[in-house]
């Protein structure tokens, strides 16, 4: 497949103005020609929609290497992470990236969590977001082990940035729906340490009572 072509045709169907879903639906028959290539090659052909720097090829880009998943492996990670620092660049692409293809990643190969642990002392706000945000694919599924969710969320929690703050929250909100109690006590435990903007977004799928119990501590 020529990319450029590819990349030219995307141009005409005007897709830098459509939403998220409809990028991902305007770039799958466009994957299907591809689907049957190496990973390497796949990969390749993300990379060059990513080095456009364009937005919504961005999108695709992330799309195209999720669909890729039943051929991940274990050495993808260099690449991604790679992606992760030269191409993300705001929490928007950070959460589209990690909910879905390198948090797969990491869903096939938890013992990957000890490279993730790196990022929380990173330059960049948005690899230290994705520290966090990464691992929200495998609490979804609830495979996630607990110690390395607090973990994180405790090496961030003096991040002067909100948007990691509210990463936190975000992982720790979706821990709570498998794990209630644990989050519960992990906020009374060290509610004197947590933001209250991540311990409010911690809150947000808690029983209501239990919510309103946390809140006044």
């Amino acid at each position: 497949m020529n990319i450029e072509n590819v990349i030219k045709q995307l141009c005409k169907e005007d897709i830098q103005k459509k939403n998220a879903n409809d990028i991902r639906n305007i770039g799958k028959p466009y994957f299907r020609m591809i689907k049957n290539e190496s990973l390497d090659t796949i990969m390749q052909y993300c990379e060059m929609l990513l080095s456009t720097k364009d937005p919504a090829l961005k999108i695709l880009a992330f799309d195209w290497a999720y669909c890729a998943r039943d051929k991940y492996q274990i050495s993808i990670f260099e690449v991604f992470e790679k992606w992760l620092i030269e191409y993300v660049c705001d929490w928007i692409a950070c959460d589209d990236f990690c909910t879905h293809a390198f948090g797969e990643l990491l869903y096939q190969y938890p013992e990957l969590y000890d490279r993730i642990t790196n990022w929380i002392s990173n330059e960049m706000f948005w690899v230290r977001r994705a520290a966090s945000v990464i691992q929200i694919y495998s609490v979804k599924k609830n495979t996630c082990n607990q110690s390395r969710v607090f973990w994180i969320v405790k090496s961030l929690l003096g991040d002067h940035n909100e948007l990691v703050l509210k990463g936190c929250g975000w992982l720790l909100k979706e821990y709570s729906i498998h794990n209630p109690k644990a989050v519960e006590m992990f906020l009374r435990n060290n509610v004197k340490t947590i933001p209250r903007i991540t311990f409010r977004y911690a809150l947000k799928k808690m029983d209501p009572i239990t919510r309103q119990s946390l809140m006044k501590l």
